[in-house]
């Protein structure tokens, strides 16, 4: 029961940390990803470890980070959609509603658009 309560607390201080904050979707979530986007997301090698446990261990903002990195530099769709759902999971509000559309563009997969569902009311949209 221990090795739980560090996540445990992690989630819920992230959670609370995510709730708070008012970013604009586009900022997080570009649409038209240009060359300067690279430089935005862009993450030195010496923190990924450490942010990629901080994520592991509950943190939204850091998972978030990761999904941006993955998804904008690396260009690495599994990836990034693995760090999506991280930060989602952990609380991310902006990560719940891109997870959402990402579902609910998948219109060929009625499980997806049921998960979408799901992901679009928790995020408030």
């Amino acid at each position: 029961m221990k090795l739980r309560t560090p996540f445990i607390v992690a989630a819920a201080l992230a959670f609370s940390a995510c709730s708070s904050k008012s970013v604009a979707t586009e900022e997080l979530f570009p649409k038209n990803p240009s060359l300067g986007i690279v430089d935005t997301f862009k993450i030195p090698e010496s923190e990924l470890p450490v942010l990629e446990k901080q994520a592991l261990y509950g943190d939204a903002d850091s998972a978030l980070r990761m999904f941006q990195y993955s998804e904008y530099v690396k260009r690495d769709k599994s990836e990034s959609r693995y760090w999506l759902l991280m930060a989602a999971q952990n609380g991310s509000k902006p990560a719940m509603k891109k997870l959402g559309d990402m579902m609910q563009a998948d219109n060929n997969n009625y499980r997806n658009y049921l998960r979408a569902n799901y992901w679009l009311k928790r995020s408030g949209s």
